[in-house]
This record gives C-alpha cells, sequence and structure tokens, in this order.
C-alpha cells in the first residue's frame, strides 16, 4: 500500500555513449523513464532490451536510450580510486562524454583532459572524415567573387557616377526649397 501511496522507487543509471576496446565513454548518472516496475526494468537494462527515456542527471533532459550503446543499471558499474570502472569482469578507462555529445550521433574520441581535474579523459565528437572532405588545397570551383549575398546594387555599377549624381539631385532640390520655401 506505500509504494501505491508513495510511487515507484525510480531506478538510476549509468548511459554510456559509446563502447571502445579499453574505453567506455560515459555521458551521466540518470533515472529511467518507464512504466515497468523496477526489477522487470532492471532485467530489461541488463539484457540490453530497454527502449525507453533516460533523464540525464539533475538536467531535467529526457534522452531516448536508443542514442546510447549501453544504459547500464548504477549497481553494475563499480568506479573505483584510479578513476577507472568495473562492468562485466572487465577494467575500463572512463573517458566523459560533455553534454553538448549526449546526442552525437558519429564515432567519439577520446582524448586527455586538459584541465588536470576530473576524468583523466574527456571525449569529443570525431571529425576526421570532415576535415578529409574539406581538402584546403584543391582550388575553389569556378570563379569566387566576395560581396554581400543580397546585395541589390549591380557590382559593375559605377559608384562615382552614382554619388555626382546624388550631390546634384541634392542641390537641386535645396535651390526649389528656398525658391518655394
Amino acid at each position: 500500500m506505500l509504494r501505491r501511496l508513495f510511487g515507484k522507487r525510480p531506478v538510476h543509471c549509468w548511459a554510456i555513449k559509446q563502447i571502445d576496446h579499453q574505453v567506455l565513454h560515459l555521458c551521466s548518472r540518470g533515472k529511467v523513464e518507464s512504466t515497468l516496475k523496477p526489477d522487470a526494468l532492471l532485467r530489461a537494462l541488463r539484457d540490453d532490451r530497454f527502449g525507453g527515456g533516460v533523464r540525464m542527471g539533475d538536467s531535467g533532459i529526457v534522452l531516448n536510450a536508443q542514442l546510447f550503446e549501453a544504459v547500464v543499471p548504477e549497481a553494475d558499474l563499480q568506479q573505483d580510486d584510479e578513476g577507472m570502472v568495473r562492468w562485466r569482469g572487465r577494467r575500463w578507462m572512463v573517458a566523459q562524454v560533455p553534454q553538448h555529445s549526449w546526442t552525437w550521433t558519429g564515432r567519439l574520441v577520446a582524448s586527455p583532459n586538459p584541465l588536470n581535474v576530473g576524468p583523466r579523459l574527456v571525449s569529443h565528437e570525431d571529425t576526421s572524415m570532415i576535415r578529409k572532405r574539406a581538402d584546403g588545397h584543391s582550388p575553389p570551383p569556378g570563379r569566387v567573387v566576395f560581396r554581400a549575398q543580397d546585395a541589390l546594387e549591380d557590382p559593375t555599377k559605377d559608384l562615382r557616377e552614382a554619388i555626382e549624381r546624388s550631390q546634384r539631385s541634392r542641390a537641386q532640390f535645396r535651390h526649389r526649397e528656398r525658391e518655394f520655401g
């Protein structure tokens, strides 16, 4: 009866964005959003059958579990003092995935943390394929003209003549204004 009154206990989990040979790209500790009972939900998480939402940390952001390679019950991932975790009978290095990469669908790369605070590794998006396609050595196709995209004037128009015409027009206007005043 108390369970009905106070609701179900939340199931805490870890969201693993990517699993490399020796590195787990770990997003954040979260809570699983589901209508399943806690025991059934834990079984689904352990069997990699969960497809619902994960409330990420304290941010209030709810992401679909399909964005992650694994959503693991909190008790199944043990962290040690060296920044390593034990999961599925192995020790893994951890790369922290920043919030802006939680929804990235491409590959992640781990690099040393430049701040030397927190985890030793930080994940970032692998943009090497984009860099390969944007080869800086090849010339641009065709002729390149730098000007405003929505310019209304013809770039070949003689600006000096236009300025002189405008000045004559203003002088005539001032003359008429004095005359008819």
